[in-house]
């Protein structure tokens, strides 16, 4: 009986695995096996607080909102007059249920209440959510006492 290719490759793993058992069986050691290593698990662990953000993915969010609103005080875009507002923010659509709204403004969703920093061609702006009607969004710049509202267009 002829023997392949495979059988050549199969016997010197099967004699190994044969040395490897009767070394156990007997009680001896080989220094040339492998040993194993103790470690220590980490656990992770999430802080919550005002001064690490609510997220435990981002938890540099409110940091960051408060950098870009020091920043908007200091050197404020024009974003004040209706204009300008219309152009920097693009209220793309309010979805709702119910007593539950949200709005779709510069690709970020928002609930009433709700603030984040959102990307316009002038740069990054904090904007709070005041009201979401069926129409219409109500929105705060922050650095602005202003209140303006965003129609779908």
């Amino acid at each position: 009986m002829a023997m392949n290719n495979g059988a050549y490759r199969i016997i010197p793993s099967v004699i190994l695995g044969l040395i490897v058992c009767a070394m156990v069986l007997s009680g001896q050691q080989s220094s040339n096996l492998p040993v194993a290593v103790a470690t220590s698990i980490i656990k992770s662990v999430f802080v919550n607080g005002p001064e690490r953000g609510i997220d435990p993915f981002f938890p540099d969010l409110r940091a960051a909102l408060k950098d870009t609103l020091k920043q908007n005080e200091e050197s404020s875009p024009a974003t004040t007059t209706t204009s300008s507002v219309d152009e920097l923010f693009s209220l793309k659509g309010i979805i709702y249920s119910g007593e539950k709204r949200v709005a779709l403004i510069n690709n970020q969703v928002f609930q009433p209440g709700q603030s984040l920093a959102v990307k316009t061609r002038n740069g990054v702006a904090v904007i709070r959510c005041v009201d979401i009607k069926k129409n219409s969004v109500s929105i705060e710049i922050m650095g602005s006492k202003e209140i303006k509202e965003l129609r779908i267009k």
